[in-house]
């Protein structure tokens, strides 16, 4: 937070510039960054840094996972994971320990992997690798993956697609939708894409489309909402009903949940790979920020 949350023009509890701060944090980009959080000698000292153990942790996380056989659709690699919302609670959802003999709900730790895939309850994630398992993997992938770029028969008969990712939601990770759209971009060309697809990034936010700001964006002791409401219904079916196109930013309310649901605060929900840099006026305005295109 210290050193990402300014890069959007504004410090506020909430990193709108996502690729900006995993570019900072890239293990040879920037070393200054992490020698701002590492431990004196990279050992395991204190709860307020990383040891050198635990950045070596976090670089596999944010590293992408290969594979030696291709998945679906000859996908042989998933990005790793973003950087943002570390500090808040729930931020990463892993069970490791063996599962119970009754599925849990899906969607809880253990259902995807231990259930859905391993089919092995009992089975601690802690020991988990990809090789003795590759062949339950791509079975799952060949069942679940919605990763094929090939859209033409979908373009040709008009189609259009509005797709909203979280730059911190850790269970689906957003990195792979990113992926998703570059892969198109790069087999259609921009125009193409522009007239069927977009790709809606909110940045902060969690799995379920919520987000609250960090601790310097508290109020009153209380952490603010992220805007996170939009209508992506009314967008759908005006592009397809009407051939109105959505907005390049349409505008997110955070809003109290009980009539009259006042709004309390918008922001812009830029298309990908632009982020909301703020501007200057009323940081609670959308009007105070204007969507900037991340480098590449």
């Amino acid at each position: 937070m210290r050193q990402c949350d300014a890069l959007d023009g504004l410090t506020d509890g909430v990193i709108s510039h996502y690729q900006g701060c995993l570019a900072r944090f890239e293990p040879a980009s920037t070393p200054q960054a992490w020698a701002a959080i590492r431990c004196p000698q990279g050992s395991d000292t204190a709860t307020t840094c990383l040891s050198d153990a635990q950045i070596a942790t976090v670089h596999r996380m944010h590293a992408p996972t290969r594979f030696d056989r291709p998945l679906a659709n000859g996908w042989t690699e998933f990005p790793g994971y973003g950087v943002g919302r570390e500090a808040m609670p729930g931020w990463l959802n892993i069970a490791t320990q063996p599962g119970t003999t009754t599925p849990p709900p899906l969607g809880q730790p253990g259902a995807t992997v231990n259930w859905g895939i391993l089919k092995d309850p009992n089975f601690n994630l802690v020991h988990f690798k990809i090789d003795p398992v590759l062949d339950k993997l791509q079975a799952a992938s060949a069942l679940i993956d919605s990763t094929n770029p090939d859209l033409s028969a979908f373009f040709a008969r008009g189609g259009r697609l509005i797709i909203k990712t979280q730059s911190s939601d850790y269970s689906s990770n957003p990195r792979i939708l990113m992926r998703y759209h570059d892969l198109l971009v790069e087999r259609f060309g921009e125009q193409v894409v522009d007239q069927h697809v977009r790709l809606y990034v909110m940045p902060f936010g969690d799995h379920g489309g919520a987000g609250q700001a960090a601790a310097v964006g508290m109020t009153q002791g209380q952490p603010q909402a992220v805007p996170q409401y939009v209508d992506l219904i009314r967008l759908s079916l005006d592009w397809v009903e009407r051939d109105i196109t959505p907005p390049d930013a349409p505008v997110q309310k955070a809003q109290l949940r009980l009539p009259p649901y006042t709004v309390t605060a918008t922001k812009p929900m830029c298309r990908y790979p632009r982020y909301p840099h703020y501007t200057g006026g009323d940081p609670k305005e959308a009007s105070s920020y204007q969507c900037q295109r991340s480098a590449p």
